[in-house]
């Protein structure tokens, strides 16, 4: 990435003055692009998942069966921290069945 590139997304994205941004480490602007990024990763997301909860109280009187959130559509981020916690539980098992002594 150019300098010309970071400076775009510091000024115009980012909205730091470009005084600001020539100021900065680089280090110091990778941790605010870190952050600038989660939260708005978290905007989209709840973004999304109001809709979803819109959509489904709109659905739900309508239902025959219950209805979950869920059922209408299960968003990427979703399935990824399903797979990490599956993930998870697995490898707590097999430490809760198998001594750290019998590992090899």
């Amino acid at each position: 990435m150019t300098l010309n590139e970071l400076l775009a997304i510091g000024v115009g994205e980012i909205g730091l003055s470009v005084d600001d941004f020539w100021d900065l480490e680089f280090d110091e602007f990778h941790e605010i692009s870190k952050a600038f990024n989660r939260s708005k990763n978290e905007r989209f997301r709840d973004e999304w998942e109001r809709s979803r909860f819109l959509a489904f109280y709109t659905l739900a009187p309508h239902s025959r069966k219950g209805l979950k959130p869920k059922d209408l559509i299960e968003f990427e981020w979703e399935k990824k921290e399903k797979h990490e916690e599956l993930k998870r539980i697995k490898k707590v098992d097999f430490d809760s069945v198998f001594p750290k002594t019998m590992k090899a």
